[in-house]
C-alpha cells in the first residue's frame, strides 16, 4: 500500500510539473510569446525578527535601513547585516551585482527576500536598454537593412576576465581565439525569450539560414536569430532583430518587432562577473527574487559556503546560471532555471556560433561539493544541463529537466568517491540524457569507496519530442530538424563510467534506438571498465 501511494504521488507530481511548464497563451506581445510560465510565489508574511529594508527606487544608504527610512542599494544593505536580521527588498529592479559576505548562525540565519506580495528583479545587465530603448539605439548606416547599433560605447566591459569555470568543449580557454567569444548577450524584455550571443558579425549580418558545408566560413555566416553583437574596436553593441525565412520552423519562427528602440530589451556586456556571489558566508537564506542579465558567466555563484538555501528564484540565463565550489548544506527548491535557447534555437547554433552554456555547474574546488539538493525546480532551454560528477551526496528530485538541444545530466567519469542521486524526476527532451566526458586521459581511479557512483531510479524520461539538433542544408518544411530524438546514454572520449544504478525507471521514445544499442543505449559501452546495475527498466 505504501508503495502505491508513492506511484500516485509521483504521478500527480510530474503532471503538476509539466502544467506549470507549458508555453504561455498570454495577450499579444510586441517580440515573441514567452516560452514558459513563471512557477506563482508564495505570499510569505513578514518574519516577527529584527527586519531591514532597501528600495531601489526611494533609499538612501545615509538612512537608517527601517522600513520608513529605507536603504537605496544591495550592495550597502548587504554589508550591514547581523546574525537573525531579514533584508525585506522592495519591489522594483535593482541593477546591481551584489555580493554576499555577512554570516548568520544556526540558530539566526540571515534572510534575503522580497517584501510580500512585490516582484524583485536583480539585473547585472545594462538598465538603458530596458528603460530607454529609444535613445539607447540607433541604425547603423555601414550594416545591412534593420542592423542597429548603441549610442553609447562600453570599452571598459571588455577587459578579458579570467572565467570562472571550465569545462570540457565550452571553448574555456578560447585558445588565439578571445575575439569570437559572445559578450553581448540578452532577453527580449516583455516575454525574457533570449536573444543570439553572436561570435561574428557575419551571422548577425547574414540573410542565409541554412548550415554551411564548411561551419568555419566566416565569410558566408549563418544568420540564427534576433541576436547581440560586441564590437571590440568601438565598444558599441550591434543588434539585429529580423525575421526568420527558414522553412520548417513555423510557429517558433520571428515574427515581432524589428526595431529595438521599441521594446526594452536585457542586454549585457563583458565576461567573468557574477550576478550574485555568494562567498565564504553561512546559514543564509534567500527567498523569491529574480536574477537576469548574466553574460556567459555565472548568474549565482556559492563558492566555500555552507548552510544556504535558494527558495523560490527565477533564474533567466547565465553560464552557468548556478555555479557551486566547495560548498556544504547547499538547498535549492522551487525556482525556475530558463537557459540561453530560443524557441529556434539549435545545438548548432549555440555550440559553434554562439554561447555553449551548462545550467549547472559543480567545480572540483577543495573541499569537494558536499549534501547538495536541488528539490521541486524546473530546468528547461539551454545548450547543456548539469556538470554534476564533482559533489558527494547530492540529491535531484521532483524537478522537471526540459528542452537540452546537447548534454543532459553530466555525472561521471568514474570518480573515487562521489555520489549522486537522481530519483522522481520528469527529464524531457535532451540530446543526451546522461553523459559522460573523458577530460584527462585514462584519470579515472580503478578502485571506489564502497558505496559511492551514481543512482537512478523512478524517474520519467521521455524524449519522444526531441530537440533542434543541426540546420538543414536545403529546405525542408517539415521541421524534423528541430524533432532530432537523443540517447539515454553516451560519452566523449570514452572513459571509465561511473558506478551507476539504475532501476525502476520509465522511458518513452519514439524513434528507433541508436545503433540498435541494448537497452537504449544503457549498458551498450563501457561494460568493459565500469559496473552497472540494471533492475525494472520499462
Amino acid at each position: 500500500m505504501k508503495s502505491n501511494r508513492v506511484a500516485i504521488f509521483f504521478c500527480l507530481a510530474v503532471l503538476l510539473i509539466g502544467l506549470t511548464a507549458d508555453s504561455t497563451t498570454a495577450a499579444e506581445v510586441l517580440t515573441h510569446p514567452a516560452m514558459r510560465t513563471v512557477p506563482e510565489t508564495p505570499l510569505r508574511q513578514l518574519s516577527g525578527g529584527p527586519s531591514r529594508f532597501v528600495d531601489s527606487k526611494i533609499g538612501d544608504d545615509a538612512q537608517a535601513g527601517s522600513e520608513a527610512q529605507p536603504w537605496k542599494t544591495l550592495r550597502y544593505a548587504l554589508r550591514q547585516l547581523k546574525p537573525g536580521d531579514t533584508l525585506y527588498l522592495r519591489g522594483g529592479t535593482f541593477y546591481e551585482r551584489p555580493v554576499l559576505s555577512r554570516s548568520g548562525t544556526i540558530d539566526a540565519p540571515i534572510t534575503i527576500r522580497s517584501y510580500p506580495g512585490e516582484t524583485v528583479i536583480i539585473d547585472g545587465g545594462l538598465r538603458e536598454f530596458f528603460e530607454q530603448p529609444a535613445s539607447s539605439w540607433k541604425p547603423f548606416a555601414d550594416g545591412v537593412p534593420g542592423e542597429f547599433v548603441s549610442t553609447r560605447t562600453y570599452h571598459e566591459l571588455n577587459d578579458r576576465r579570467v572565467p570562472h569555470q571550465f569545462l570540457s568543449g565550452s571553448w574555456e580557454p578560447m585558445w588565439s581565439k578571445e575575439d569570437e567569444r559572445p559578450i553581448a548577450l540578452g532577453h527580449f524584455g516583455d516575454t525574457m525569450v533570449p536573444l543570439h550571443g553572436y561570435r561574428h558579425l557575419s551571422g548577425l549580418r547574414a540573410a542565409n539560414e541554412f548550415w554551411l558545408a564548411n561551419k568555419n566560413d566566416r565569410s558566408k555566416g549563418v544568420y540564427c536569430e534576433p541576436g547581440l553583437w560586441f564590437n571590440r574596436e568601438t565598444g558599441r553593441v550591434h543588434a539585429r532583430l529580423a525575421h526568420h525565412t527558414l522553412p520548417g520552423l513555423g510557429d517558433r519562427s520571428y515574427r515581432g518587432e524589428t526595431d529595438p528602440r521599441n521594446i526594452p530589451m536585457v542586454v549585457a556586456v563583458g565576461f567573468g562577473d557574477d550576478v550574485l556571489r555568494i562567498s565564504g558566508i553561512r546559514h543564509v537564506r534567500i527567498f523569491d527574487l529574480t536574477l537576469r542579465g548574466a553574460t556567459g558567466s555565472p548568474m549565482i555563484h556559492v563558492y566555500g559556503s555552507e548552510d544556504v538555501e535558494l527558495d523560490h528564484l527565477t533564474i533567466y540565463g547565465g553560464f552557468p546560471g548556478l555555479l557551486v565550489n566547495a560548498t556544504q548544506k547547499l538547498k535549492v527548491s522551487n525556482s525556475a532555471f530558463r537557459g540561453l535557447a530560443a524557441p529556434w534555437s539549435g545545438r548548432a547554433h549555440m555550440k559553434y556560433l554562439g554561447t555553449a552554456s551548462y545550467q549547472i555547474v559543480m567545480q572540483n574546488s577543495q573541499p569537494l561539493n558536499e549534501d547538495i539538493e536541488f528539490a521541486f525546480c524546473e530546468f528547461t532551454d539551454d545548450h547543456d544541463f548539469a556538470f554534476l560528477r564533482y559533489a558527494k551526496n547530492l540529491r535531484m528530485h521532483h524537478c522537471l529537466v526540459d528542452h537540452f538541444n546537447d548534454d543532459g545530466l553530466e555525472c561521471g567519469a568514474k570518480l573515487r568517491d562521489h555520489s549522486i542521486y537522481i530519483f522522481q524526476n520528469r527529464i524531457g527532451a535532451c540530446l543526451g540524457v546522461f553523459q559522460q566526458h573523458e577530460i584527462e586521459l585514462k584519470a579515472s581511479p580503478p578502485v571506489h569507496t564502497q558505496g559511492s557512483g551514481v543512482y537512478v531510479f523512478r524517474n520519467v524520461i521521455d524524449t519522444r519530442a526531441g530537440v533542434p539538433y543541426q540546420l538543414p542544408r536545403e529546405a525542408d518544411s517539415s521541421g524534423a530538424f528541430l524533432h532530432a530524438e537523443g540517447h539515454l546514454l553516451s560519452d566523449h572520449g570514452s572513459p571509465i563510467y561511473p558506478v551507476m544504478r539504475f532501476y525502476q525507471n520509465t522511458f518513452l521514445r519514439e524513434s528507433p534506438v541508436f545503433r540498435g544499442h541494448f537497452l537504449f543505449g544503457l549498458g551498450a559501452v563501457g561494460l568493459g571498465r565500469t559496473d552497472i546495475h540494471l533492475a525494472v527498466c520499462r
